[in-house]
């Protein structure tokens, strides 16, 4: 999204991810993007302060990157039973469609959710509410740092049915590095990932 701040000679770039859920899609022509506040962030201080209204205007580019949810049906395609999605802080956002999708297609969905605090932790009342609505389909782990319980390789899931199960992760670097390695090291190749910079994973 391009930003034209008041106060900026030049124009802001920043890339979001639509964080949608599916009845969100079905019943509006509307995208909706989630906007973290970080302290001193032009951007981010700006959309969270409140300055921008409705019928405001702002400028979009055509989409990036390949993190989606895919279960066409096609027979072509292997589908799965199981979606395990692991994600780091704010690596949430785009999973909450694909979390909700693969959910209202069936699917049983594990959520493998690392935060360093309970008060960084983004999306508690989504959680709650699909909890919920998906008592006997959703599993939901948490690790909070603060609270000792930080995802290592002493705690690292154990996937079950790896052959039958679709994995998605998105987070820090350092975090997808860490959990693409404990995922191989269970004989796990299919990991789809999403990331920003020019750091590979």
């Amino acid at each position: 999204m391009r930003w034209n701040l008041p106060g900026q000679d030049f124009e802001l770039s920043r890339e979001y991810s639509i964080s949608n859920d599916v009845q969100d899609l079905k019943n509006s022509n509307c995208f909706r993007i989630s906007v973290r506040l970080i302290p001193g962030g032009l951007v981010s201080e700006y959309v969270n302060s409140g300055n921008l209204k409705i019928d405001d205007v702002v400028r979009v580019t055509s989409p990036i990157g390949k993190f989606f949810y895919e279960d066409s049906g096609n027979v072509t395609k292997k589908t799965f039973d199981t979606v395990n999605l692991f994600a780091g802080g704010i690596g949430i956002t785009p999973l909450v469609s694909i979390c909700e999708t693969a959910l209202e297609n069936g699917k049983k969905v594990n959520l493998f959710y690392s935060n360093r605090s309970k008060e960084s932790r983004a999306f508690d009342k989504w959680l709650v509410e699909l909890k919920e609505k998906y008592s006997n389909s959703f599993n939901l782990q948490d690790f909070i740092s603060k609270d000792g319980n930080k995802l290592t390789a002493e705690n690292f899931p154990i996937i079950q049915d790896k052959e039958n199960s679709d994995n998605y992760l998105l987070g820090p670097v350092e975090y997808m590095k860490f959990v693409k390695e404990r995922l191989n090291s269970q004989g796990i190749e299919n990991i789809k990932i999403e990331y920003f910079g020019p750091t590979d994973v």
